[in-house]
């Protein structure tokens, strides 16, 4: 309308087709990039699709052998989940790397150990903990990272771009024996109820 000549872009059949194909893998490329810089963001394990917890999907080595320990946490699942920690630090006003975010972390991630009927334990405690794998970039293979510091430096699940460089295990394994047979036998006495806490208990007849 202003006297110049409105022309329209033209593309030809090859550029077209070249700009089709190139598209999708732009995209996850761009998207991976993403989801890693959101990884890295500090040490709060937030802002991912995944969590630092004691389940199938996160931490198949530790269930795998927790299905044949002497013991179990008190807390049943242990550990930090994606956004977990986002709540937390819009409740408490934290930052990444605060001293009382770190707390929290450790604190998750740790297990109370109670031992199967008729054993003791050598440890009242343990803490989830990742291990770096040898594909890490930034750690040697088989270096402990702390609970505070499990979101920029465990990816132990997965993703486009950004592959398995750390496992979740526990800090120290408990070893766990069994009691001796008069012990075991009080033991029972007192989880069934037989008598109550602090009612003078009958000798065991051996």
């Amino acid at each position: 309308l202003s006297g110049h000549a409105q022309t329209t872009p033209r593309f030809s059949a090859a550029s077209l087709r070249e700009m089709v194909n190139h598209r999708p893998a732009a995209m996850a490329a761009a998207d991976a990039a993403i989801v890693h810089m959101l990884a890295m963001v500090g040490p709060c394990p937030s802002s991912v699709a995944w969590g630092w917890q004691t389940t199938e999907k996160e931490a198949p080595e530790i269930m795998s052998k927790m299905k044949s320990t002497l013991w179990s946490c008190a807390q049943g699942t242990v550990g930090v989940g994606g956004g977990a920690s986002d709540v937390q630090m819009k409740a408490n006003g934290w930052n990444c790397g605060d001293e009382a975010m770190n707390m929290w972390l450790t604190e998750q991630c740790t297990c109370t150990v109670v031992p199967k009927l008729g054993y003791t334990c050598d440890i009242a405690q343990t803490l989830l903990v990742g291990k770096a794998h040898g594909v890490h970039k930034n750690l040697q293979e088989g270096d402990q990272i702390n609970p505070g510091k499990l979101g920029p430096d465990c990816t132990n699940a997965g993703y486009p771009g950004a592959p398995i460089d750390c496992e979740l295990m526990w800090e120290k394994e408990p070893a766990c024996t069994a009691l001796p047979v008069c012990e075991q036998w009080h033991e029972k006495l007192r989880l069934t109820g037989f008598y109550p806490s602090g009612h003078p208990q009958p000798e065991a007849e051996l």
